[in-house]
C-alpha cells in the first residue's frame, strides 16, 4: 500500500503547476512551471503586474531547463533543492530572470536565520500566493 501511495504522490505532483516566488527588495517574481512543459515568469512591482518572459522547461533529475520563447534569449537551467523545510532554484549562469546565488550561500542564510528567505532565491510558494500576488495590481488604497 505504502508504494502505491508513492507513486500516486510522484503522479499527482506532475499533473499540479507549481510555484516559485523571488524577493527583490523592491518587486517580485514568480515563476509558474506548468506540468505541460510550459512556464511563464510575471514581475510584480509597486504599481505593476506583467509577464517578463515565457517558455518551455524541462526537468532531468533535480535541473530544470528553460528555454524562452524570446528570440535570442539564451537558454538557462536552475537546480531544484530542498533545504530546511524549503524548496528553491539555484539559478546557474547569468541567462536567468535573477542574479545566480550559490547553493552555500542560500543554505548558509537559512542557516543563520532560518524565518527569513534570503533575497533573489526563487522558494516555493502556494498556489494561493501566486494568484494573489500575480493578479493584484495596485494594493494600496487612498482614504481620500
Amino acid at each position: 500500500m505504502a508504494v502505491l501511495a508513492i507513486t500516486w504522490a510522484g503522479l499527482s505532483s506532475l499533473n499540479t503547476p507549481r510555484y516559485f516566488k523571488m524577493d527583490g527588495g523592491t518587486d517580485a517574481s514568480y515563476i509558474a512551471l506548468v506540468p505541460d512543459g510550459n512556464y511563464s515568469i510575471t514581475t510584480r512591482e509597486h504599481m505593476l503586474v506583467r509577464v517578463e518572459e515565457s517558455g518551455h522547461w524541462s526537468k532531468t533529475d533535480s535541473r530544470i531547463a528553460f528555454i524562452s520563447k524570446k528570440q535570442g534569449a539564451p537558454p538557462y537551467s536552475a537546480e531544484e533543492i530542498g533545504y530546511k523545510g524549503h524548496v528553491f532554484l539555484a539559478l546557474e549562469g547569468n541567462a536567468g530572470p535573477s542574479i545566480a546565488v550559490p547553493i552555500a550561500e542560500i543554505k548558509k542564510s537559512l542557516d543563520q536565520n532560518p524565518k527569513v528567505l534570503p533575497l533573489y532565491v526563487f522558494f516555493e510558494t502556494s498556489s494561493n500566493v501566486y494568484e494573489k500576488e500575480t493578479k493584484q495590481t495596485y494594493p494600496f488604497h487612498s482614504s481620500h
